[in-house]
């Protein structure tokens, strides 16, 4: 998973090759990244022609095509923000430009099979990648809870706050008490000590 600049587009930047899942003489289907770490699923129609399919991929997706929970044609088809991009090499300018795509509205000639998953065997560095990735989800589902509580309406907050405030001040006027009846046990016996000594 070496940082090797794959293809550069206006509007989007350099992509850079982080795993390949599928490879028949060239890359089949790879995952990409952006130099902002958003991840791309790209996926070959036709190499000669620089022809590709590239759609933004959430971990959560990313997760389910590899432990085949989803199909590969899901993850063009629901795309992050409905977007996909179709890569072609210009001629003229001799580099790679690109159409945007609705998501919704991309031709089957392009997709791959509805029935198709991802059938390769989870071991050695594709393990490796996949628990990596899982760890992000986590990460990210975390910092996704505590952006929800930092949302939470002021009076929300300020009830839980009174809440927990009740609850510690119930606690310390109970260690008080407890405390107290503690100090008159002992000083009960003390003096039933000192009556029962004379």
């Amino acid at each position: 998973m070496n940082r090797h600049e794959w293809i550069r587009l206006d509007q989007i930047g350099s992509l850079y090759q982080e795993m390949i899942l599928i490879y028949f003489d060239v890359p089949e289907l790879f995952v990409c990244k952006d130099t902002h770490g958003k991840r791309y699923l790209s996926l070959c129609l036709d190499p000669e022609e620089g022809q590709y399919l590239i759609a933004p991929i959430s971990l959560k997706y990313l997760c389910e095509l590899l432990t085949r929970k989803c199909k590969i044609r899901e993850c063009f088809q629901y795309a992050m923000n409905k977007e996909c991009f179709y890569t072609f090499y210009d001629k003229k300018t001799k580099s790679f430009a690109f159409d945007y795509l609705d998501s919704n509205t991309i031709s089957d000639d392009i997709l791959p099979d509805e029935d198709a998953t991802y059938d390769v065997p989870m071991d050695g560095l594709l393990l490796k990648y996949y628990l990596g990735i899982e760890r992000e989800l986590e990460q990210e589902n975390r910092e996704r809870q505590d952006r929800r509580y930092l949302n939470i309406p002021a009076a929300t907050k300020n009830e839980k706050y009174r809440y927990y405030s009740r609850v510690h001040d119930a606690l310390h006027e109970y260690n008080i008490l407890k405390n107290r009846t503690y100090l008159r046990t002992k000083a009960c016996r003390c003096r039933g000590e000192m009556n029962h000594a004379y």
